[in-house]
């Protein structure tokens, strides 16, 4: 909590509900509460929303912003919006790879399965990548995908062409990691390994670049040769 800063009595402020800050946002505004016959700042411009400062905020029924940055309160309410907007992209996503295994028993073919798993990873895994909020790693998803891969793998046969041909030609982060993945589990079926190796070596692979979650897209998917000092933050991701 930052310290409370006094102001003079002002008609220039407009009142927003407490319930329009998020918990890990950076508020670029000060944000002021009625105090006596005054507004006093309770939050200062660039601070972190946590839940305890959350905690101690949301018994005001209203906090107040100064005209002059009225923009600034709109900005941050959209950006908001959009963050929302990703949040429940990523969960409906997340909520459909859950479903595989139920959503699979409607196609009779087994490369219709794969492609169906395939199109659901992938998705998940767009979202996940070019969020710009904090998402957790959904673990009960990539166990779910993992599980209903294997078991449509070992109990297939001539599977691997007709995945290949799934795969799309250019790179894509989100495509690369299910692709190794899938990949990993065919190879790992045809040499033998045991079923719960074959699920570690699952999950190693479509974590196997999670660290350019911290590097820029336009980065990862230059057209061309990478200059020196791009290439050697693609060298950094395996460290973060």
């Amino acid at each position: 909590m930052q310290k409370i800063i006094k102001k003079k009595l002002s008609p220039a402020y407009t009142a927003f509900g407490v319930d329009t800050l998020q918990i890990d946002s950076v508020v670029g505004f000060d944000c002021y509460i009625k105090r006596f016959n005054g507004y006093v700042i309770i939050i200062e411009q660039g601070t972190l929303i946590t839940e305890k400062l959350y905690e101690k905020i949301k018994g005001n029924e209203y906090l107040y912003v100064h005209e002059s940055e009225l923009n600034k309160h709109k900005a941050y309410c959209k950006a908001m919006q959009t963050l929302d907007a990703e949040k429940s992209a990523i969960e409906k996503a997340i909520e459909n790879v859950i479903a595989l295994p139920e959503l699979i028993g409607q196609y009779k073919s087994s490369e219709e399965k794969l492609h169906l798993i395939y199109q659901n990873a992938c998705d998940l895994g767009y979202l996940f990548f070019n969020a710009k909020v904090y998402a957790k790693l959904p673990l009960k998803a990539l166990n779910t995908f993992i599980d209903v891969t294997l078991k449509l793998i070992v109990t297939s046969e001539n599977l691997l062409p007709k995945f290949l041909k799934m795969m799309p030609d250019k790179y894509h982060i989100e495509y690369h990691s299910v692709n190794v993945s899938i990949l990993s589990m065919f190879l790992g079926h045809k040499i033998g390994f045991l079923y719960s190796d074959l699920q570690k070596l699952a999950m190693a692979g479509v974590l196997h670049d999670i660290g350019k979650l911290q590097i820029e897209r336009s980065i990862l998917e230059k057209d061309g040769t990478l200059a020196p000092e791009e290439f050697e933050v693609i060298q950094e991701h395996a460290a973060m």
